[in-house]
């Protein structure tokens, strides 16, 4: 299967890397999935430009990464996929499913799939059963799937070992293809690029659903696995 992973057309100031898509895009290669990032933002597309695209490209699943506040935005091009690429399947992960995991298929019928927490073990077990026609959707952590007229809520897996997650996939996020200083004018050398280092927050923020997404405990990336990135991205970025 081919599968594209997408940031959706917005207008936003936060032109920067999609990391969480970067992951994605890793842990799909490691199960020898074809896929691509579409980053729509810094892209400079409209829905027109959006139009153009999925009509000239193939695949057979797409991933969409979902902020509350997009809403909107998301149900429109899940309706413009379902009406150029009808056979394709629909997925989405981020903030929102992982915040209203009960509510998201029942409110948004145009999606087929939903992720809540991280995805970089469950996508690719989910793309693989549906290549295999196995559908053994119960073992896949984070899954959110129709089962007949019930809405089944898989428990997210957060893994204490980031290592195994690679990089991010900087070849289809290349930083170099962003704006310099995404979040302000305030680093020391350019071009720069953002990395993530832990996972997981103990706090109870009532206006973030950080903890939704990447769960209450602190999981850190080893010392010598983060500088090997920040070499990575020195020396070929």
């Amino acid at each position: 299967m081919k599968v594209l992973l997408l940031r959706p057309v917005a207008e936003t100031f936060n032109v920067s890397p999609p990391l969480g898509l970067g992951y994605l895009a890793t842990a799909l290669r490691k199960n020898k999935i074809n896929v691509n990032i579409l980053d729509c933002p810094k892209e400079k597309m409209n829905f027109n430009d959006f139009i153009r695209y999925i009509k000239t490209n193939d695949f057979d699943a797409i991933g969409i990464q979902v902020w509350s506040l997009e809403i909107p935005i998301v149900e429109k091009t899940l309706r413009i996929v379902k009406k150029i690429k009808p056979k394709a399947l629909r997925i989405i992960g981020g903030a929102h499913p992982s915040g209203l995991p009960y509510e998201v298929l029942k409110e948004m019928p145009d999606v087929d799939y939903a992720f809540r927490g991280e995805g970089e073990i469950g996508l690719p077990m989910l793309i693989k059963q549906l290549e295999s026609n196995k559908k053994d959707f119960d073992k896949i952590p984070g899954l959110i799937w129709r089962k007949g007229q019930e809405i089944k809520v898989n428990e997210p897996l957060f893994s204490d070992d980031l290592d195994q997650f690679g990089f991010p996939a900087w070849d289809l996020i290349n930083p170099n293809e962003y704006p310099e200083a995404p979040h302000g004018g305030f680093l020391k050398n350019y071009p720069s690029a953002p990395i993530v280092i832990s996972r997981g927050c103990p706090y109870n923020c009532t206006f973030c659903g950080g903890k939704t997404v990447t769960g209450r405990k602190i999981r850190y990336r080893t010392v010598n696995h983060v500088i090997t990135e920040i070499k990575l991205l020195t020396t070929k970025y």
